[in-house]
């Protein structure tokens, strides 16, 4: 998404790099500087479009200066509140430092005063993320006959059914 007067969606939602350098490198700077409606319309190509079990970020490259739309302080609120995390980094020669810095620690983003290597790091160290499996159960059915008295720690869910047999289920993340 670029912005100037207006904000517009250059490009939708993609996984190919080389279309996303190009787009970044026809960017030109000029006319006013709607960075909230930006922030808006980057917000609904995320939720609208991006992928459901996908971590929401938004790289905000940008002064952090605004003079036409919506407030950007009110869209960093709801990107906090949709969860979506905004990693801002400085560009130009007036940079709104305590706008940019606010995003990142609103939203458990970054902020970085200017684009470098060290941030690119940081940046892919900051959303690499491994999840193996998520609400992983332990399942175990006792003959009919038996029951279960005690566990350490404790079933999540015990039920018996009606043949007499009696499931115990403990959540891994509440182990």
């Amino acid at each position: 998404i670029s912005y100037d007067t207006k904000a517009q969606l250059d490009i939708p939602l993609t996984e190919n790099r080389l279309v996303l350098k190009t787009a970044i490198g026809d960017l030109k700077a000029e006319g006013k500087s709607a960075l909230g409606d930006a922030m808006q319309l980057a917000r609904r190509e995320l939720t609208l479009v991006g992928r459901e079990d996908a971590i929401l970020v938004e790289i905000l490259l940008s002064d952090g200066q605004s003079n036409t739309g919506i407030v950007p302080g009110i869209e960093g609120q709801i990107a906090a509140d949709t969860g979506i995390r905004v990693i801002s980094v400085g560009i130009g020669s007036l940079i709104n430092r305590s706008l940019l810095q606010t995003f990142a620690n609103d939203t458990d983003g970054l902020f970085f005063q200017r684009p470098s290597t060290a941030a690119l790091i940081e940046i892919k160290e900051h959303l690499d993320i491994n999840i193996v499996a998520s609400d992983v159960q332990l399942k175990k059915e006792l003959p009919s006959g038996l029951r279960l008295i005690t566990a350490v720690p404790r079933a999540s869910q015990v039920s018996t059914a009606a043949n007499g047999v009696t499931t115990a289920i403990w959540r891994l993340s509440e182990l």
